[in-house]
């Protein structure tokens, strides 16, 4: 090794292995972190808990919690155990080499094998007290290699070139040997502490916001990590860029994915447990130009409210809709798009009908809410268990009603419909805009007209509103400026006067000034003139028309009613429901 190299500091003669670091007590190493001032030790005491900084992981938990600095932590180890420290000029002109070491056994314990110019060899380390990995380094190794101290930063980049190189087979490897390698060594590193660490942190930080959806996105030079709270996405501090590629590795990994593609879309599942809480994660992957994105939809069972109160109906269409689900046989569909909430209507219509008297079964995809007494299932096209299939079979159970988890093709909209019509209530969703849109679309999926008005009994449609935080919202009236200023408000049916509540923002709700969301619904019965228009093809303006003229009240109705009552504000009613 060169020791004149302009990268390092000046320092003592360089600890070889497979001599060690002079022991330092971990409570002595964070004391003196906080004597020099890089360190708050009642914070780092607070987050390391038990474990007060005798291991790597330790101090990467505490640059990861941004309570000290990377390099600054790096030159106070070099200094207290006295060994060299390579700055990021010098680790840069460096070329990392594994050295028949495993990637997986350094990606755990923050090492990084450095050969310079010459050859010289040198094992940049994370933590010098960390004296475990470097007990096995001293027993692996038959050479004398100096120890040095790198920063977490450079660490993990000269992992991350580890890893690359792996990748691009740089050993000589054939095809299917370099993608069993490449496919090895992502395991390898998918399974390291950093990477472990830093999606467990992910889980637990999208757990503790109230996520439902995590969006990991590679960029040009950069990682972005987005979190869907209460139906908005919004940006959240990243993972290290370098460590982009092995959480997504690790991610497919536990979801049953295959690591070694990454050029192909896949969807997969996987059960985490976070803390106290067991949660349920489906993922999706897709490649971009600058890599693979990946979603992580959060299935929280035990978080959902199967009541009809809870999901934030009015007395009005809460008395529509239990005058539905009084039927015994015919469809009622929930209409919206994704997002929207119809998964959790239809749990708490059917915990509504739960009564041993019934026999329910589901087919969903996947089964989000478990609900006890209820027979449900999960599609699995690669063994032909589809919707549509699975509602043949089930009229063979002697159901008394069947939740179809969504119509999307024209074959499962004929089985659910011929379901319907022999004498079982099927509960189903459709992607729709509005409750008349429902007709236009089953109508697209090939239902004539004539088995419409003989099966459906009724439409619900809904969308989410995000729910006002009870701790900062302020109150305020609706003026006519306003109004002026934005013709939407008068548009959807606020009026100048009218008591609203605005958005403010908390530490309770994240400075976001709303915290959880509640449903806004319009329900549409098919009875009167409705039949009439859906029973000659009539499209769904027409509907629409004649069921307003019948008394139904509109999402947006349903919007302002809530702003008005303190639930939600103007500038959301708007946002959602557009100028309807």
């Amino acid at each position: 090794m060169n020791r004149h190299d302009p990268g390092m500091e000046p320092g003592p003669e360089p600890a070889m292995a497979p001599a060690m670091a002079p022991a330092i007590a971990p409570d002595r190493l964070i004391a003196g972190l906080a004597e020099a001032g890089l360190v708050d030790a009642a914070a780092a005491r607070g987050l390391l808990g038990n474990a007060t900084g005798g291991r790597a992981a330790d101090m990467h938990r505490l640059v990861e919690a941004q309570l000290v600095d990377a390099d600054a932590l790096a030159a106070f180890l070099a200094r207290t155990f006295g060994l060299r420290l390579v700055d990021r000029d010098a680790v840069g002109r460096m070329q990392p080499s594994a050295r028949n070491l495993s990637l997986r056994f350094l990606t755990e314990n923050w090492l990084v094998p450095l050969v310079d110019e010459t050859g010289g060899l040198a094992i940049g380390v994370l933590h010098p007290g960390d004296d475990e990995p470097l007990k096995a380094l001293r027993a692996v190794l038959d050479e004398e290699v100096e120890l040095c101290v790198v920063s977490l930063p450079d660490i993990e980049a000269g992992l991350q070139r580890l890893s690359g190189q792996a990748e691009t087979g740089e050993a000589g490897h054939g095809p299917a040997e370099a993608d069993a390698a490449v496919a090895a060594d992502l395991r390898d590193l998918a399974s390291g502490a950093p990477v472990v660490v830093a999606v467990d942190d992910m889980l637990r930080r999208a757990l503790d916001l109230r996520a439902t959806d995590i969006h990991i996105e590679p960029m040009r030079g950069r990682l972005v990590l987005r979190f869907r709270i209460d139906g908005v996405l919004r940006v959240m501090p990243p993972p290290p860029q370098e460590l982009g590629e092995a959480i997504v590795s690790r991610i497919k990994v536990l979801a049953g994915l295959d690591i070694a593609e990454r050029r192909k879309p896949q969807d997969g599942g996987m059960r985490a447990r976070v803390g106290e809480r067991d949660i349920e994660l489906r993922v999706a992957t897709l490649s971009s130009i600058h890599g693979e994105t990946l979603v992580m939809r959060i299935l929280q069972r035990e978080a959902a409210s199967l009541d009809l109160a809870g999901i934030g109906i009015g007395e009005r269409d809460g008395k529509l809709l239990l005058r539905l689900l009084e039927h015994t046989h015919g469809m009622i569909a929930v209409a919206g798009p994704t997002g929207s909430g119809k998964t959790t209507t239809l749990a708490a219509a059917l915990s509504r009908l739960n009564d041993p008297a019934h026999k329910i079964v589901t087919i969903e995809d996947p089964v989000e809410y478990q609900i006890p007494g209820i027979v449900q299932a999960q599609i699995q096209p690669a063994i032909g268990l589809t919707f549509s299939a699975a509602i043949r079979s089930f009229v063979r159970q002697d159901p008394d009603i069947i939740l179809v988890g969504e119509i999307r093709d024209g074959e499962t909209a004929h089985a659910a419909i011929q379901a319907a019509l022999t004498g079982h209530l099927v509960l189903t969703t459709v992607h729709a805009n509005t409750a008349a849109a429902a007709f236009t679309r089953l109508r697209d999926l090939g239902v004539e007209n004539y088995l419409l008005v003989g099966a459906v009994r009724g439409v619900v449609a809904q969308r989410l509103v995000r729910r006002l935080c009870d701790h900062c919202k302020r109150a305020g009236v609706m003026t006519a400026g306003t109004i002026a200023a934005e013709p939407r408000y008068a548009a959807v049916g606020f009026a100048a006067g009218d008591a609203v509540f605005e958005a403010v923002g908390c530490p309770r709700c994240n400075g976001v000034g709303y915290r959880g969301r509640i449903a806004v619904f319009e329900i549409l019965v098919l009875d009167g003139t409705v039949v009439e228009l859906a029973a000659a093809g009539a499209d769904n303006t027409r509907i629409e028309a004649a069921a307003l003229e019948a008394g139904m009240t509109t999402m947006s109705d349903d919007a302002v009613r809530k702003a008005l009552e303190g639930l939600t504000s103007p500038a959301e009613v708007i946002r959602v429901t557009g100028l309807r």
